[in-house]
């Protein structure tokens, strides 16, 4: 079973104190198996200590208690690093599940996550490649201004790119951020002129939005963790689909109820969450 961060920090407190407490006993010669016996004790109490007020969820009904939207899929392992991303395990039925949504409604997905390394970044290169394979035109755009990586996963450079286009419309066209990554697949990166999220209000990005709706059968945004940034999801709206990863064990309670109070502010045409670290068994009754 994994372990968190904080149980991780608490085994590695306790390990610590059990070696000074030998050090000590060793040093006074004095009482050492009760000095030995009391520390030991005393360290896996910490263990369990750091295990009690750890703050990222352990149970799915923890995380649809606060974000109360139905399972479109699971991935039962976090991938290690080095790792490939394109064929990742439990993709296929998230694909369903999505495919079943661009049917019914428009056919923009907005990936969101309550902490960063959740793995919505993973998820989005890994859908955009399993739709593409499918025969679907996909457009995967890094709206994820406060800490991007897809350019990087996808061997990409990071300019010229969706910034330095909003920066700059005319000297930056729009044609030429567009980086093709395979048949069916195109990639626009952050780039690397700086802006504000809300220019993903503005007219040049909406300009932007609209010629890729007219030659990509899909768009994926990879957006900014909610707990990096208060306006995460602001492309979502009542004709764009909602895919909130969480991370069993590594998301944070309050990073969640950060992207449950932007989901309230927000309307969307469907939506689900994606579980890392979690299996069918796990999930149990409510599967997908």
């Amino acid at each position: 079973m994994a372990l968190s961060r904080y149980t991780l920090i608490g085994l590695v407190l306790g390990l610590f104190v059990c070696l000074a407490m030998a050090i000590f006993g060793f040093a006074c010669k004095t009482a050492f198996p009760m000095i030995v016996a009391v520390w030991l004790v005393l360290g896996a109490g910490g263990i369990f200590a750091f295990f009690l007020v750890n703050p990222a969820v352990r149970d799915i009904s923890d995380v649809q208690a606060i974000v109360p939207l139905p399972i479109a899929g699971w991935i039962e392992k976090y991938p290690g690093t080095g790792e490939s991303h394109e064929v990742l395990p439990g993709i296929g039925r998230i694909r369903s599940t999505v495919c079943q949504w661009l049917s019914a409604s428009g056919h923009q997905i907005v990936i969101a996550s309550g902490d960063s390394k959740d793995g919505k970044s993973i998820l989005a290169s890994a859908l955009a490649i399993s739709l593409a394979d499918s025969g679907l035109r996909v457009a995967l755009v890094d709206v994820n201004f406060r800490n991007p990586s897809l350019a990087k996963a996808l061997s990409i450079p990071d300019s010229p790119g969706l910034c330095d286009h909003l920066s700059a419309p005319v000297t930056v066209s729009a044609g030429s951020i567009q980086h093709l990554v395979k048949e069916n697949l195109k990639f626009i990166p952050t780039g690397t002129e700086p802006v504000s999220p809300d220019m993903l209000e503005g007219e040049t990005f909406k300009k932007l939005m609209r010629n890729l709706k007219d030659s990509h059968d899909v768009i994926i945004y990879d957006c900014s963790a909610a707990s990096e940034c208060p306006k995460s999801l602001a492309l979502l709206t009542s004709d764009v689909c909602l895919l909130a990863v969480v991370r069993i064990k590594h998301t944070y309670v309050q990073s969640l109820k950060q992207l449950a109070a932007q989901l309230c502010q927000r309307d969307m045409a469907a939506g689900g969450l994606v579980f890392f670290g979690a299996d069918e068994f796990a999930l149990g009754a409510g599967g997908c």
